[in-house]
């Protein structure tokens, strides 16, 4: 150390001044890009900050894959609730029916957006009508098989095809407690307008 200070003594001119310390320090140290500062994992690009804030609060978008299995998952279990039905399936028959899923509850805003809820204890609840059920459900395909409805006793009912479903409205709960979905879907069975034992709807 004590030889490379010397050295570096020899190499400035004399006498010792500002100029001759400025021109010597110039030269011993070329010029050098300073590196960019890092950016810290908590700070997020002006841009990205103004996708994920709304109202000065964190906004959690859902990726789209985990929002259709969790709404695939409502929709089997409705189907399943309605295969199970053992009253048999008549042109024009309205029923209600549930089907539920778990998820979190961060997930129920991002899943039903704009939709307002109202919130007692550990139990939020919602509708679903119109736009905020076809958003959700317009691409759900439900058909039951139908049969006709006998105007007399010793009349058997026959088989007259099958209908499909239309989801008219829901009325959702969700738990904090189980961290269960639950949607109570009030249900149209198409066809109707035909007599009983011809048409097997309502009469």
């Amino acid at each position: 150390e004590e030889a490379a200070a010397r050295s570096a003594s020899a190499a400035i001119s004399k006498p010792v001044t500002e100029e001759t310390f400025v021109a010597w320090y110039v030269a011993a140290h070329p010029h050098k890009k300073r590196a960019a500062p890092k950016q810290t994992s908590g700070a997020a690009p002006a841009a990205k900050k103004q996708a994920t804030l709304g109202g000065g609060a964190a906004v959690t978008a859902m990726p789209k894959g985990k929002r259709s299995a969790l709404l695939k998952a409502v929709a089997g279990s409705l189907k399943a609730a309605i295969k199970a039905r053992k009253t048999k399936w008549h042109q024009g028959d309205t029923a209600t029916l549930a089907g539920s899923t778990v998820c979190d509850a961060e997930s129920i805003s991002a899943l039903f957006p704009g939709v307002a809820m109202s919130t007692k204890g550990v139990t939020s609840s919602f509708s679903l009508e119109g736009d905020a059920l076809k958003a959700a459900f317009g691409d759900v395909k439900i058909s039951v098989p139908t049969w006709s409805r006998p105007r007399r006793s010793f009349e058997k009912a026959y088989k007259t095809g099958s209908e499909e479903v239309s989801l008219l409205s829901g009325a959702a709960k969700y738990s904090t407690g189980t961290s269960t979905l639950t949607i109570k879907f009030d249900l149209k069975v198409a066809g109707g307008g035909g007599y009983g034992c011809y048409g097997g709807s309502d009469y």
